[in-house]
Order: structure tokens, then sequence, then C-alpha cells
């Protein structure tokens, strides 16, 4: 049996014996220091995926007998009961800024690739049904691609088929998930909307950061991440995504009128709409980070009337962001 909390295994177990019982320990722990935990343990709109599967020797036929199950747990703001086991539907898994969740696809979003590459989509459907699952991937030339498929027993969808990169530039996807009478989409998002982004490969740097390699963040002040790109660019258009494992927190576009622009990083702010984002310990009262974020950046512009096309990325763990373009100029290796 696996019990996974988006980032890191929280619970892994393998016996000999009768099934047994399974209590979730939800005061203050940390999980023997993974990743992805604070010191407050479990926050309203953490979640976990339950996995196990069992296998039954039949001794007098020698036949292996074989089953699987898969549920979700949901950690949700305090109600007067401090358990529930409920069936899909019956009350939302999450609310995440200003939404409701009650069936939704879990999923990788905002990667980068390189033209050449292909884009493979699926996930893991909460709660874990056999949910139909819809993906509509607009192409960078306008072409409109939609994927299909049905989720097994366990809440594992695939798409039939993976996206071929034969271009530069954004690839859009629409996601909708339906079961019943339950539709849902991806948790973070206003529609179930988010993109992956692709460069050709060997293509020249252009967005960068004058970030230094590593900096420590403070919770209450946040950072504002500097960006910049050359000035001969013309028709500036610059994306955004801010991911923690298993959650979109931000996406946008913008095009500035200058070739720099800051994205303003406030994690005490964002934690009011995704009240699991640590930012406080509970036990001690000090301001935290304790959480991994991503910051994807993707640059889409003009030089001398041809498209041209980079992207950054970013990472927070704990009060450290590394800028990953930085450290590899560091070593000589850009």
């Amino acid at each position: 049996m696996g019990i996974v909390r988006p980032g890191f295994p929280a619970m892994t177990t393998v016996y000999q014996r009768d099934a047994i019982g399974m209590y979730w320990l939800t005061s203050p722990n940390r999980y023997g220091f993974h990743y992805n935990t604070g010191s407050n343990a479990d926050l309203p709109g953490d979640l976990y995926r339950v996995l196990a599967g069992a296998v039954v020797k039949d001794l007098e036929s020698g036949r292996n007998l074989y089953d699987a199950y898969s549920a979700a747990i949901a950690v949700s703001a305090p109600t007067g009961s401090t358990l529930a086991i409920l069936g899909p539907g019956e009350r939302p898994l999450v609310t995440a800024a200003g939404r409701e969740h009650s069936l939704f696809l879990a999923l990788d979003s905002h990667d980068t690739l390189e033209v050449g590459e292909r884009i493979g989509l699926g996930g893991m459907v909460f709660p874990a049904v056999e949910a139909d699952v819809t993906w509509t991937v607009t192409t960078p030339d306008g072409r409109l691609i939609p994927l299909e498929t049905t989720a097994d027993r366990l809440g594992i969808a695939r798409a039939p088929a993976a996206i071929p990169v034969d271009g530069p530039g954004l690839y859009r996807v629409q996601v909708e998930v339906r079961h019943g009478e339950l539709t849902g989409d991806v948790v973070g998002t206003a529609d179930g909307s988010w993109w992956h982004c692709a460069v050709e490969p060997g293509a020249p740097p252009l967005l960068y950061s004058e970030l230094p390699a590593r900096t420590t963040i403070d919770p209450l002040d946040g950072i504002r991440i500097p960006l910049a790109w050359p000035a001969d660019l013309t028709d500036v258009h610059l994306h955004w995504g801010v991911i923690m494992p298993g959650q979109l927190l931000d996406q946008g576009e913008v095009s500035p009128a200058r070739p720099t622009w800051e994205y303003p990083f406030e994690p005490a702010q964002l934690a009011v709409a995704f009240p699991n984002l640590d930012v406080r310990s509970f036990a001690s009262g000090e301001w935290e980070l304790s959480d991994t974020v991503v910051f994807q950046f993707f640059l889409e512009a003009k030089r001398g009337g041809e498209p041209v096309f980079d992207a950054l990325r970013l990472v927070l763990r704990d009060d450290l962001l590394v800028n990953q373009a930085a450290l590899m100029r560091a070593s000589g290796r850009e």
C-alpha cells in the first residue's frame, strides 16, 4: 500500500497477513522530514492518493488472485467532525481560489519542451472514479486537437495519443472531467485551461533574470522576480505559470512596453486563496516557507520580423529561490 501526497510518498507498507485498518495521524508531524511538508502537517486543501494492491495465493490450485484499490484523502477546513468517509460528489474535496472542486484531474502543467518531442497527457481523477476525460489542445498555429478517454477503475486517465511538438510556442490545453452529474477540471485554474510551451533545440537564450543563483525569501515580504530580454525584440508576450506539486497557484500573460518586467510573488497573500501553502509554523508562530514552488516563464516575440521564443524556470524550496540559469552560468555550462 502506498499513500502519496503530491511531491512525496507519505507512507508505504508491505505485509503478509490479513488486511489491517489504518489510522491517519493529523496532528503536527514532519513525515520523516520529507519534501513539501512543514511543521503544520495537514492543512485544508492538502490531498493524498491511497493506492493498494493485493495478491492472494490459492495453495491448493497454485493460482494467484490479484486486485487493486484506490481512494483519496482530502483535508478540509474544520467543520466539527474530525473524520468523514463519503462517496463521490457528496462534498467538495478542495476549495481553491474561490472555486469548489468535487471532481478534478490532478496533472503536471506548464512544462517546457523542445521541438521534436511529444506531449503526453494524463493524470489522476479525484475521487478515484471511472470518469470521462477530455483534453482539447490548441497548437501554436491554431489547430484544435481533441483527445478523449475514460479513466480506469483506479481513476487513472491516459490520453489515447501523444501530441507532436512540431513547432515552438504555446500549446494550450483545456480539460473537462465528467462522472454522472459531476463535472470538473483542474484545481487552481479558472476554467480548466493551462499550457505547455516549446522552444527550438539550441535556440539562443533571450529571457533572463538578474537574480543570483540562490536567493532567500522572507514569507512576509515575498519577492519581485525581475525578468529582462533584448531591447530589439518587438511584439513581446510574456506568459507565466506558478505551480506547487499538485496545485496551480497562478498563471497569466502580459505584454510589457519595456524590455523588463517583474513578477510579484507574495506567499502570505497567496496563502489566503490557497490555505495549504505553508507560510507559518502554527507551533512556534514564526513565519516560514516549507513547500516547493515552480515558476515557469515563457517569452514569445519578434526580432527583425521573425518570431523568437525562450523559456526560463525558477524553483523555490523552503525559503530558497534557485535561479537555475544563473547556476549554469556560474558553472560555465550555459
